[in-house]
Formats: structure tokens, C-alpha cells, sequence
């Protein structure tokens, strides 16, 4: 059995294809024969030389697809990480009589397309798709409306993440407030900016927001202190987080986020925003994180101050996340995809 992750651009490298090769490499330490296929790819960013993977050539998106699919073994495995690949591979499928198993692995959460985009999803993965892979069980009841094999599957923390690194006690560290995502208005970094002029305003504090993204320009304009928080895109998230001792989400939504499950493996405090269906599935409340009403900015404000002078709840809920953050090591999560795929229409 040789199975294929299929990703847009693998050069992009944003959470869907930082995700997809660690679910690559996962699966080859599990032993299996797995790779990542591309359909197209770009020069702007470098992903690193040890990540390999399989650039499709051709006209057009599904002139490679057909082009693929036509040399694929009957035991292939293929997990598409995008609706749009999706869409086409279940249509390609069933008018080709291939008899590879095609796996929709849904980054997104349900309601993040639009309903146009939804429907075609929802009478495409019917046609052609042998199982729904989704990162929430909230996503997971949406999906189980109208299709049978929907299973829930974390995404996986990176093996550089799950060494059993010595994390810094919270008060010890030298960053306050970090933040890491594209910068998109999705992500809402707005709040983080003001969240950093707010305590600015009463404590001596260092923030740092880590990302690229379309919305740099706009937010460099929304706050007097952007340039100092703005850090660019991190060459080592992980060291950037055990140096950090809270990280704040201020998205308007998510579906499963990998930036909190990475700094709890760093030992961060997480304060998230509610937002919906993500960040209550990995937060327990005042356990190893924190959950902010979605959007109410002087709520988040309140709680990091008070958080701030409260260095002994912050040890525990650091050393609580800690813990939290093994359920998505490899050897766990991997146990999952065996699962599926032992599962054929």
C-alpha cells in the first residue's frame, strides 16, 4: 500500500502543509510507504531540505490529477488536504472506475467556505470519497449529517516538538506575549496589538508576533508599537515559544489549532479567544489554558494582567499543558489512521 498526501503548494508551508509532512513522516516511522504530492510549488519560500515531495506537471489542475491517477496502483491510499482536490479526485474517480481509497482530510472547519462551496462538498465526497477525516468532533457531528465514515483525527505535533525538552519556569521567561499565524484579518491580530498597548500601558512587557501574511501592511497601521512586536516569520517556533510565557489566539475562528498545541508543548499558557469549534477541544478551562468570551477584547485584557501576578497558577497550568499536549504525539495519533485505513467502500 503506498499512500499519497496531496497539498496546493507544498512550498506554501502554512498549517495545512506543515501538517501534511508531518503526517508523511509520521507514517513512514510507522512503516508505511507514504509521500507528499504537489500541485504546484514556488521559489518565495524554502521549505527545509530534508522535506521532499512530488510535483505534478500539466495544463491545468486536473489534466496532473488525471495524469496521476492513471499510473496509481489499486492499493493506493490518497488523503487530499484541500476541498478543491477533493472535489476533483472524487469526480475523476468515479468516471475513471479507479479503485484507490480517497480520503478527504478537512483542515477547515465546516462553516469556514461558503455555501456554495459546501454543497458541491457535500454531493462530490458522496460520489467519490471512502472516508471524511476532520480535526474536531464538532465538525465531526456536521459531516455525519450526510456522510457515514466521518472519523476525528488530531492533527500531529511535529516529532522536533515531542522530545521531552526542559521548558524554562513561566516567570524565568524573557517573552511575555507571543502570537504565531498568517497574517490574515481571519486571525484577528488586531486584538493581539492592542492587548500589547493595553498592558504596555501598565507593566513593562515584551510581545512578539510571528507570521507572514497579506494583512502586515494593515496592521502595521493599526498600533504605534507594531514594528516592535512584529518578528517575521520564526525559523524555530518551538525555541520562540519555552521563551515565551503566554500565548494569546485571538481568531475569529479555527478549526484544529496546531499553534496551541505546540505551545503547550513549550510550556506556554494559553489564552484563546472561544472561537468556534477549535480551542475548547484542546483548552480545559483553568486546567491547561485559558477561554476567553470569542472577540471581548477587554476580557483578554483583564485576564493577562491579572495572570501576570499570579506566577504559582501559571506553573500549573503550564506543567498541565505539558501533559495535555502528549495525546497528540505520533505514536498516538498514528494508531488513528490505521484505522481508516483498514476501512474500503
Amino acid at each position: 500500500m503506498k499512500i499519497y498526501v496531496l497539498v496546493l503548494n507544498a512550498c506554501d508551508l502554512g498549517g495545512i502543509e506543515r501538517s501534511s509532512f508531518t503526517l508523511v513522516n509520521t507514517l513512514k516511522h510507522s512503516g508505511y510507504d507514504a509521500e507528499i504530492v504537489s500541485l504546484h510549488e514556488n521559489a518565495e519560500i524554502h521549505i527545509d531540505a530534508n522535506e521532499q515531495y512530488r510535483l505534478l506537471t500539466g495544463k491545468n489542475e486536473i489534466h496532473k490529477l488525471w495524469d496521476f491517477l492513471k499510473a496509481l496502483p489499486p492499493d493506493a491510499v490518497l488523503i487530499s488536504a484541500y476541498d478543491r482536490i477533493s472535489f476533483f479526485l472524487s469526480l475523476l474517480r468515479k468516471f475513471s472506475k479507479k479503485k484507490f481509497m480517497l480520503i478527504a482530510h478537512q483542515h477547515a472547519d465546516y462553516y469556514a467556505h461558503r455555501p456554495r462551496v459546501r454543497f458541491l462538498r457535500k454531493y462530490s465526497y458522496r460520489l467519490g470519497c471512502d472516508a471524511i477525516v476532520c480535526l474536531t468532533n464538532q465538525d465531526n457531528e456536521y459531516y455525519r449529517k450526510w456522510f457515514t465514515k466521518v472519523y476525528t483525527i488530531p492533527n500531529i505535533l511535529d516529532v522536533n516538538f515531542a522530545t521531552g525538552a526542559v521548558n524554562e519556569p513561566i516567570a524565568t521567561r524573557p517573552v511575555d506575549f507571543v502570537a504565531a499565524g498568517r497574517l490574515h484579518e481571519i486571525k484577528r491580530f488586531t486584538h493581539f496589538l492592542k492587548l500589547h498597548d493595553y498592558i504596555k500601558s501598565h507593566r513593562n512587557i515584551t510581545s512578539k508576533l510571528f507570521g507572514h501574511g497579506e494583512e502586515y501592511e494593515n496592521l502595521l497601521s493599526s498600533s504605534p508599537s507594531a514594528t516592535e512586536v512584529f518578528c517575521g516569520k520564526s525559523s524555530d517556533i518551538f525555541k520562540d515559544f519555552q521563551k515565551s510565557k503566554f500565548l494569546i489566539v485571538t481568531s475569529e475562528r479555527e478549526s484544529f489549532s496546531m499553534v496551541i498545541i505546540e505551545a503547550m508543548a513549550a510550556g506556554c499558557v494559553v489564552v484563546s479567544y472561544d472561537c468556534p469549534t477549535g480551542p475548547a477541544e484542546l483548552i480545559e478551562n483553568a486546567v491547561n489554558g485559558f477561554l476567553i468570551e470569542n472577540g471581548n477584547l477587554q476580557a483578554l485584557q483583564e485576564k493577562c494582567l491579572e495572570l501576570l501576578d499570579d506566577a504559582h497558577l501559571c506553573e500549573y497550568i503550564s506543567k498541565n499543558a505539558v501533559a495535555s499536549s502528549k495525546k497528540y504525539y505520533p505514536d498516538v495519533v498514528v494508531n488513528s489512521w490505521k484505522k481508516v485505513f483498514s476501512v474500503r467502500s
